[in-house]
């Protein structure tokens, strides 16, 4: 598999056909990297014509490099008395580097603390012109290394062409062992043909094979146990070959693999691959060892250091020394402290050295392997590599049992390959098994039938599983028999016993019939005792498929909920889907359109690929939309342009003040005409309106719906007896938000309402509006109205806002990523300057004077908003990336945002959740110089106001605190630290603090991080994600925590935190002994203190 370039070795090879290119070869133990290198140094010799335009060639083992590279060259090609010619030879190469082929053979092998060497070659310091080529087993997909590459090529392997070749020729003239050995390989279902695609292990099964009669082993581990004692029987008698085989090695062998395998252990700890004879002798007390076949000594390069260190040695293998170090530990396994010890001792070894040797460790261990799994929490370790253990080890009840408690078991995601349906079709089988929501994901066609088979049977049978989702990947459509094959499966799922949730997302427009019919013919004899409840079809519906549905949704009384995404169904389809609504069981319903279906295949009003293409399309999905849902009807048209909805007043009018301008509201009722609205959707809004619905929530967020639409949902929110529930998002216009705004002033039942929008802009009129709507409605308690903006001319609308919140039963209100402009009148007799965008940590140089016009304004508004009482009804408010500007007259302008914010929300007494964040963005290189005007930069006096503003009005309801994206600027870091814990600290039910992306220019000690734990000793939830946080913060937070923090339980999520500080952090909560500290999936971590783990497993026994 090439990730980037061409074919990687050909007679025409072109992937060294520029000069300067760095390439990147990738592949796993055993693959070729080494032999290819060795290769092209081999080509270059006999004058091969892709490598005629080079020079000179080096080739490199990197486990020997000491300096950087041009030094190294240099010194292996001079002899010692030649020293004084190194500067010549060194210009030469650099003057002379574009003919320079540089061929780097172990990135893996060489010591991550010399690595710099090989970048610094990568980023052109030295021989910058030169070609390169780099081999490694696979790097970890953050590794600078990807970064700095030209190109990137992964060996995949022998493909079934190469492998029938590769044996035959093992073989030479016995055809029939080549063809016995090639038909157990080859075969889909058996377990060589993994095995086989690398080069060593397939050579090794070839001699097993010859050796042993025809048996095979049928894992890695078995691979290399066989290969040992073959080796070492070979070595004692080269003419009897005496094997140990089939028979345990005798004990004097057994003991020097084990005193051997010590020393690899301490070899992986130090990223080494060399062995001197000094410490083998020092280690292995039997000579023996030199004799057994298992060392050699390597002549690839014979370098100065070599000669130097007067024997040093190599094992036949790099991969032997993972498995010869797991060879040591399994000696040890009676000793779980030591073990342990041992094996957390090798978390900051290389990531794939020790995936290798728990791989070899299961497969040694058998039965037994689940003692070792139980220690593995700390290793983090990706799902494929947990599913190769386990299939290592062997499939028994405790082996599953321990792999199950590694992974996170509220969700998880299954890819159609043969290891993870192998390896999940283990854990479903398992009684214990606790996994709750289970996805499918489809990445290719081809699957192994098999597999597939065992994993559906044993997901049946599971009892643990309540949600299960299929996806096809995107791109990937499938053809109809692969589509009747899956409804067959779909068909048994959808009856598993438990299942509460069924969620099915398949691309292409043409391939939902056969799925449908299946599925309805299940719902229909579904059994009374189902738990089924939810169903989520992601497929295109015409009206035949949404008809045959809601058919059988009619037969079937278990389903309350339906979301229905890619709806391309005219009217029928949805005059189906409203007898559902009316007399079927439905408490949510969730649409959306197919809009791309309902366009044409070709239109030239439409120029492809022009910066105005999203622009143009919008309306036309939008028109084409409705046009598939309506019936063509011309009065119903021009109904609709004579329907009236708000429209904005002269500024005359607004400047009468807010009660006349409030007057000029009318509170209508929103009405359908039932002979002009002949829509699609006038069947389905109407059915709301009928007595025997039962539908709690409902979401026509992108269905386009038209004013007469609107006009019937409203009617549909007055009316109701049962929505609840209102979801509504990307609305265009305010005179769209009309209708429901009307519906809510005279609704009974809906109490949270959705209307987020980045499109929707309002002014004076349009606000009291709103105000004047909600005013009327005693029922609604949230409201969600993200991204509106606002430009208010007259100051009075504040005073309109404080007044509804006086007596408003709201309880959650989100006015995230909202621009609003207010225009503030100058009062007669003061006449204060307001500065332009007064941001913290960046006052201008008259700070006095700044701070008294900030102050005149905030407490104008005030003023303004004066109220009698509290507003005690809102608990949640979110005021993430809102900006308020406060203008003069003169056009000043003052920004109000995040932490100014407090000052403004003294009324809200009854806040217990708060949202403050910054601009959400990742802090990439590149993108933090262009979006660094939009982040929170606090100073110290800023931040110490910011936290006694917020102890001070919210110090007695507030739990949870939300305060992202903002940068702390301490110049005086212990001082600040100190106010801020005394502020926390007055907050005596703050025990969340969402701190997404903070960054801190002070010393890690005084750092916002420690300051909240120090100042929060009773803290539940800590959320770090995107912090640059390093080894010394770990240090620093774990030291706080340990001192600080009083709590039994505390989530931290540390997502997309640097790899280091976790493992640090970790590792340093282990030490204490306090407490139990687990690492989950998604960047969790969950710290509990021992003695609550003891009292809630006795309170749960009893």
């Amino acid at each position: 598999m090439i990730i980037g370039g061409k074919k990687l070795y050909a007679p025409n090879c072109k992937l060294l056909d520029l000069c300067g290119v760095k390439l990147l070869l990738e592949g796993p133990p055993g693959y070729g990297k080494s032999t290819l290198a060795l290769k092209v140094a081999l080509d270059w010799s006999e004058g091969k014509q892709y490598l005629k335009d080079y020079e000179f060639l080096f080739l490199i083992q990197l486990a020997e490099l000491k300096t950087d590279i041009p030094s190294f060259i240099v010194e292996e090609l001079l002899p010692l008395k030649l020293t004084k010619y190194e500067s010549s030879l060194r210009l030469m190469l650099e003057e002379q580097d574009s003919k320079v082929i540089l061929l780097l053979d172990g990135l893996d092998e060489l010591n991550r603390q010399r690595r710099k060497a090989v970048i610094d070659l990568l980023k052109g310091k030295c021989l910058g012109k030169a070609t390169v080529m780099l081999t490694s087993r696979p790097l970890p997909s953050d590794d600078e290394v990807i970064s700095l590459v030209s190109r990137r090529v992964s060996i995949r392997g022998f493909s079934d062409t190469q492998l029938t070749q590769f044996v035959h020729s093992f073989f030479k003239g016995d055809r029939e062992s080549a063809n016995e050995l090639l038909q157990l390989i080859l075969n889909k279902n058996g377990p060589y043909r993994p095995l086989a695609s690398c080069p060593l292990a397939c050579l090794s099964i070839c001699v097993l094979f010859q050796d042993d009669d025809g048996k095979l082993p049928s894992k890695v581990t078995e691979i290399h146990t066989n290969l040992v004692k073959w080796l070492i029987g070979r070595s004692l008698s080269k003419k009897s070959r005496k094997s140990f085989k089939n028979s345990k090695l005798p004990d004097k062998y057994d003991k020097i693999l084990k005193e051997f395998g010590e020393l690899c252990v301490a070899k992986l700890k130090n990223e080494s691959v060399e062995f001197s004879k000094d410490e083998i002798t020092k280690k292995v007390k039997d000579p023996a060892i030199f004799d057994m076949g298992i060392l050699i000594n390597t002549h690839t390069s014979l370098t100065r250091q070599r000669i130097q260190k007067n024997g040093c040695l190599l094992l036949i293998h790099n991969s032997f020394i993972e498995y010869f170090a797991a060879y040591y530990l399994r000696y040890i396994i009676d000793d779980l402290e030591r073990l342990e010890q041992n094996l957390l001792s090798l978390l900051d070894a290389k990531r794939e050295s020790i995936e290798l040797l728990l791989k070899f460790l299961m497969g040694l261990l058998g039965d037994k392997a689940h003692v070792v799994i139980d220690l593995l929490h700390s290793f983090d370790l990706p799902e494929m590599t947990l599913f190769d253990l386990l299939r290592e080890a062997g499939a028994t009840r405790l082996n599953i049992r321990a792999i199950s408690s590694l992974f996170d078991q509220d969700f998880v995601t299954v890819q159609t390959t043969t290891t993870e349906l192998d390896g999940w079709s283990h854990i479903l089988s398992d009684p214990a098994c606790i996994v709750k929501s289970l996805r499918l994901q489809r990445l290719t066609k081809d699957v192994d039938s098999e597999a597939m088979k065992l994993f559906f049977d044993h997901l049946y049978m599971n009892q643990s599983v309540t949600e299960f989702s299929y996806q096809s990947s995107y791109g990937l459509v499938l053809d109809p028999s692969d589509m009747e094959v899956l409804s067959e499966k779909m068909e048994k799922i959808i009856n598993k016993p438990n299942l509460q949730t069924f969620t099915i997302r398949i691309n292409g427009d043409n391939t939902s019939h056969s799925i449908v019919r299946a599925l309805s013919q299940s719902l229909r004899s579904l059994s009374p005792t189902s738990s089924l409840s939810t169903l989520i079809f992601h497929i295109d519906l015409e009206s035949r498929e949404l008809d045959i549905l809601c058919q059988a949704l009619n037969f079937c009384c278990h389903i309350t909920k339906l979301h229905l995404s890619k709806l391309s169904c005219g009217p029928a389809g949805y005059e189906s889907l409203s007898r559902v609504v009316k007399y079927g069981k439905l408490e949510s319903l969730k649409l959306s359109l197919n809009l791309f279906k309902t366009l044409p295949i070709c239109d030239n009003e439409v120029d492809y690929g022009s910066p105005e293409d999203l622009r143009r399309l919008l309306p036309r999905l939008a028109e084409t939309a409705s046009k598939v849902a309506s019936f063509t009807d011309p009065e119903a048209s021009l109904y609709e342009q004579n329907t009236h909805t708000v429209t904005s007043i002269s500024e005359k009018q607004v400047s009468c003040g807010s009660a006349m301008f409030l007057e000029q509201v009318e509170l209508t009722t929103p009405a359908c005409s039932p002979s002009h609205h002949k829509s699609g959707f006038h069947y389905l809004l109407s059915s709301l309106t009928t007595s025997t619905c039962l539908l709690k929530h409902l979401d026509l967020s992108n269905c386009y719906l038209t004013k007469m639409d609107l006009n019937c949902l409203g009617e549909g929110i007055v009316l109701t007896v049962s929505l609840e529930k209102l979801t509504l998002v990307g609305l265009e216009s305010f005179d769209q938000v009309t209708p429901i705004l009307q519906g809510l002033s005279a609704t009974k039942t809906v109490s949270d309402v959705d209307l987020s929008s980045k499109k929707i802009s309002i002014d004076d009129w349009s606000l009291q509006a709103t105000i004047k709507y909600l005013k009327n409605s005693r029922i609604l308690k949230k409201l969600n109205l993200m991204g509106w903006n606002g430009n208010f001319e007259n100051v009075t609308t504040l005073a309109a806002v404080a007044s509804y919140f006086e007596n408003s039963s709201l309880e959650s209100l989100d006015l995230s990523n909202c621009k609003f402009h207010v225009k503030l009148q100058r009062p007669e007799k003061e006449n204060p300057r307001i500065v332009s965008n007064p941001q913290n940590g960046n006052n201008p140089k008259n700070s006095a004077s700044y701070t008294d016009e900030y102050n005149a304004t905030c407490q104008k508004v005030k003023q303004i908003c004066e109220s009698k009482k509290n507003w005690k009804y809102l608990s949640r408010l979110s005021l993430e990336s809102t900006e308020v500007f406060l203008v003069a007259s003169d056009e000043k302008k003052i920004l109000i945002k995040g932490p100014d914010m407090p000052v403004f929300l003294c009324y809200f007494t009854n806040l217990k959740e708060l949202n403050l964040s910054g601009f959400k963005f990742h802090k990439t290189d590149a993108l933090a110089q262009v979006l660094a005007h939009k982040m929170i930069s606090l100073n110290d006096q800023a931040s110490k106001k910011f936290f006694i503003e917020i102890s001070k009005h919210f110090g007695s309801s507030l739990e949870t605190l939300y305060i992202s994206n903002w940068n702390f600027t301490w110049a005086c870091p212990e001082v600040t630290h100190s106010a801020i814990i005394k502020s926390l600290k007055q907050c005596r039910k703050l025990k969340s603090i969402f701190a997404n992306s903070v960054v801190s220019e002070t010393v890690p000690k005084f750092s916002p991080i420690t300051s909240f734990i120090a100042g929060m000793p009773k803290l539940i939830k800590l959320s770090l994600e995107w912090c640059q946080l390093t080894n010394t913060d770990a240090i620093v937070v774990a030291s706080k925590l340990i001192k600080y923090w009083k709590g039994d339980l505390l989530h931290i999520q540390t997502r997309f935190v640097n790899d280091d500080f976790v493992d640090t952090f970790l590792r340093l909560l282990k030490l204490t002994g306090r407490f139990r500290v687990e690492s989950l999936m998604q960047g969790q971590i969950k710290i509990t203190r021992k003695h609550f783990c003891i009292s809630y497993c006795k309170t749960n026994n009893k």
